[in-house]
C-alpha cells in the first residue's frame, strides 16, 4: 500500500544550462521532490532550492556543488559519461516511477540530445535536419 501512496507526490527537474534568472522561482511549482541533473544543481542553488536527488554523469557539475552535494548528505544518482541516454532523460525515467507528476524547469533546449517526445514541433523539425524556418 506505501507504494501506491508514494506515487501520489510531485516532482520537479532542474536542469542544467544556462543560470536561470531569480525570477524562475516565481513560477515553479511546491514539489514533494526535488531533482537536479548534473549542473542543474548548480543552477538550483543559485536559486536557493536544495535538491533531495541529482543525477547524472557529473561532467558538468561544479566542485562546489559536489562538496554541498556531500556536506549535505544529498542523494547522488551517477551514471557513466558513456551511455545512450542523457541524464535528463535518466532522470525523466527516474523522476516517472517515483512520482506521478513532474514538472520540468529547462533553461535551454538541446533538441539533439531529447527524447523527440518532449520536443516541441518547430524543434523536432530542427533536430531531423527540416530547418523550421525563423
Amino acid at each position: 500500500m506505501g507504494s501506491t501512496l508514494d506515487k501520489l507526490r510531485t516532482g520537479l527537474v532542474i536542469n542544467g544550462g544556462p543560470r536561470p534568472s531569480s525570477k524562475v522561482v516565481d513560477f515553479l511549482p511546491n514539489a514533494d521532490l526535488i531533482f537536479a541533473v548534473d549542473s542543474g544543481l548548480d543552477n538550483a542553488l543559485a536559486l536557493g532550492i536544495t535538491p533531495d536527488i541529482v543525477i547524472g554523469d557529473l561532467d558538468s557539475i561544479s566542485k562546489q556543488g559536489l562538496d554541498f552535494v556531500d556536506e549535505n548528505s544529498i542523494q547522488l544518482i551517477t551514471y557513466p559519461q558513456d551511455k545512450d541516454s542523457s541524464d535528463l532523460e535518466l532522470c525523466l525515467a527516474y523522476a516517472a516511477r517515483s512520482c506521478s507528476s513532474v514538472t520540468v524547469s529547462y533553461t535551454h533546449l538541446r533538441a539533439h540530445e531529447t527524447r523527440e517526445d518532449l520536443v516541441c514541433p518547430r524543434e523536432r523539425e530542427k533536430k531531423k535536419g527540416g530547418g523550421g524556418g525563423g
